[in-house]
């Protein structure tokens, strides 16, 4: 991965191009607000002169490093730079957030990073971006900062999806309720959880219905049974049945994320796993016996089949 400190010399961050069009910020899901993000960056980049697009992702995310409750994050860091990349970014880098960059203010974060370490030719930024001591900068600022150093601003406004403006928090709101839906509408893709598999109860192997077990890394959605595609080391995906929450027909309490990866056996302990959630199949439910949910789970199997088909099949459709 790509990192810049903005608190060491410009020669020691290699491979961060200097006069491009930046756009900075947390960039956590990736979503369709941040598409619009770095596809305005990308035509303005191209009007400048063809040049390069540099996406930067805050990491970590400056709450933690203010003794902040952070919430889980949508993607990986690793995630956000591909997925920035995608969108039309030439170079996407982690940001390193350190204690010392959280003590500039607006105008000494304006001057560190963007003129002397970057020496950006244009910003692009939402209508809301703050930045600096106390996110004291703003919009405003940087409309009074950027033409005195030659520097082009633009300034993207909400991006809005049935009403509401496309957010991070909206997202995370939607994959507490289950609503993987709505959460995939927002982000334009399936919604990716990331996890290392661990060992669990080993119970799935006695009733015929053996599970992964993650340590998850990213946003856990509400419990519920889910229709996913697995992504295995060296990028094999499976049809999967996702199950989230306790196993009450065990009376086990415990939340898991159990993953049934359809016509699979191998041993996947220790290794990462990363599921894309393409849809909710039912909710949580206690079963009078073992017996009762293996039928069950017959049923969710079946069902998930169809939907991985048929989401594979639209997903290839030109």
């Amino acid at each position: 991965m790509l990192v810049f400190d903005p608190t060491l010399p410009t020669d020691s961050n290699p491979g961060v191009p200097p006069g491009a069009v930046v756009t900075l910020g947390n960039f956590d899901g990736v979503h369709q607000g941040h598409v619009a993000l770095v596809q305005t960056a990308s035509t303005l980049a191209r009007d400048l002169g063809n040049l390069p697009v540099l996406a930067l992702a805050l990491d970590p995310h400056p709450r933690a490093l203010l003794g902040q409750p952070v919430p889980a994050p949508l993607t990986t860091p690793e995630d956000r730079l591909t997925l920035l990349r995608r969108a039309g970014a030439t170079h996407a880098a982690l940001l390193r957030v350190s204690t010392a960059l959280l003590a500039w203010d607006a105008e000494t974060f304006f001057q560190k990073v963007l003129v002397q370490s970057l020496r950006a030719a244009a910003l692009v930024e939402g209508h809301n971006f703050c930045f600096g001591r106390a996110r004291a900068g703003t919009i405003d600022t940087l409309k009074k900062l950027c033409p005195p150093s030659g520097m082009r601003l633009g300034v993207v406004g909400a991006v809005s999806d049935a009403g509401a403006e496309v957010s991070s928090t909206r997202i995370r709101a939607a994959l507490a309720q289950g609503d993987v839906a709505a959460a995939n509408n927002l982000l334009n893709r399936p919604y990716r959880l990331h996890g290392e598999v661990i060992h669990g109860a080993h119970r799935g192997r006695t009733i015929g219905f053996p599970t992964a077990n993650l340590a998850p890394q990213t946003v856990v959605p509400a419990p519920g049974v889910y229709a996913c595609l697995a992504t295995l080391p060296g990028g094999r995906s499976l049809p999967t049945a996702t199950h989230i929450g306790p196993a009450p027909t065990f009376a086990d309490t415990r939340p898991r994320v159990e993953a049934h990866l359809l016509d699979f056996s191998a041993d996947l302990y220790g290794q990462h796993l990363s599921l894309d959630f393409l849809a909710h199949v039912r909710p949580p439910r206690q079963f009078p016996s073992p017996a009762e949910l293996v039928a069950q789970l017959g049923h969710d199997i079946t069902a998930i089949r169809a939907l991985c088909a048929n989401k594979h099949q639209r997903a290839s459709t030109p």
